[in-house]
């Protein structure tokens, strides 16, 4: 497709603006891949291998119990809140009340083991308003189960379809949020790789609710803030060029998915068309993100401005999480600044820049 087809405020010409395609329920392409664990301060958890033969799931069959499988006696499961591609999330009734527990089937993932470690050795540094807290973690013969709060109000994915888009205000204040926890993140040397609508889920059911980041199963531990990992890790069409072209990422590739999950937040479609990496990486490096008039004639400039930042091709000039928290779009909106909660208005004028 040449840049002709691509100019303008639409879509390319042969699909025509409206057949923009809206955000509809279908599942992300995730893609398996877990840098080596970095040693730090922490006992990193180390899992029981998933079997990767018909011989080695015959003996799993026969060997004992993981240690930690008595856990799972404490625990009363109830009614199922997802069932999603890494495993189903439940809530239970366990020692400290109401939690979720969400179960990964061993069998179903050569990579269930690495992501389930990358999750719990994530969460277990981590204590922020907007990241979900662990619990407890345990194993069975063939499954693993990570505890953490409870949350009951849905995923931004849904609430989307709900309502095709967000206003603005809703939007800034979700996007303040989810731009706290990764800042967070961030300081502590961690870089989540799968921020999306899926993996944000709201609190409660109330319209208010704060939301909550999840989904920690593609995180990576940095041991400086300068590490670069090449997988491709992520969901496609959230992850950034960078990652998709395995050159090498790092904390700007968080920036990025931001950026997307904003665009479809304030639109209700996805910024890319495409449905291959080739088409993908040929749509994201030729041109500027584009805002199709029809969809986006009531949105401000300066809530496209601050898209256009985040999702800047070249990962060293997109803004960092506290530069983007002070971007005109962000600081303007009163709204937000109040949905701020007085640690983390304590918190983010220690971030580094």
């Amino acid at each position: 497709m040449n840049n002709s087809e691509r100019s303008g405020n639409g879509p390319p010409k042969s699909n025509g603006i409206d057949n923009v395609e809206r955000l509809t329920p279908r599942p992300q392409q995730s893609v398996p891949g877990f840098p080596s664990p970095v040693v730090g301060s922490y006992d990193d958890l180390k899992l029981r291998s998933v079997p990767s033969s018909f011989l080695e799931t015959i003996i799993n069959r026969v060997r004992k119990q993981p240690e930690s499988h008595k856990k799972k006696a404490e625990y009363q499961f109830g009614k199922t809140h997802s069932d999603r591609t890494d495993g189903t999330i439940c809530e239970a009734e366990g020692p400290s009340g109401l939690v979720a527990i969400k179960t990964i089937v061993k069998k179903k993932a050569s990579s269930a083991e690495k992501e389930v470690s990358s999750e719990i050795n994530a969460l277990r540094r981590l204590n922020h308003t907007h990241i979900i807290q662990l619990i407890d973690w345990f194993e069975t013969r063939d499954n693993y189960y990570i505890v953490t709060q409870n949350t009951d109000g849905g995923s931004l994915f849904d609430r989307v379809i709900d309502l095709t888009k967000l206003r603005e205000r809703e939007a800034t204040v979700i996007i303040l949020q989810i731009l706290s926890a990764v800042a967070y993140l961030h300081s502590n040397s961690i870089i989540h790789r799968d921020i999306k609508p899926e993996n944000i889920v709201y609190a409660s059911k109330a319209f208010d609710s704060p939301v909550i980041l999840t989904g920690f199963g593609f995180s990576a531990i940095q041991s400086s803030a300068d590490e670069v990992f090449y997988d491709f890790v992520g969901s496609f069409g959230y992850a950034a060029p960078e990652v998709v072209q395995k050159v090498g990422h790092g904390r700007a590739a968080d920036i990025w998915s931001i950026g997307v999950v904003t665009y479809v937040l304030l639109c209700g479609y996805t910024p890319f068309r495409s449905t291959n990496i080739q088409d993908f990486l040929e749509e994201c490096t030729q041109e500027s993100v584009v805002f199709h008039e029809k969809f986006w004639k009531n949105v401000g400039q300066d809530a496209k401005d601050f898209i256009s930042s985040l999702m800047n091709l070249a990962p060293g000039k997109r803004p960092t999480c506290q530069n983007a928290l002070a971007h005109l779009w962000i600081d303007s909106m009163p709204s937000a600044a109040a949905k701020m909660n007085t640690v983390e208005q304590q918190f983010l004028p220690l971030l580094p820049l």
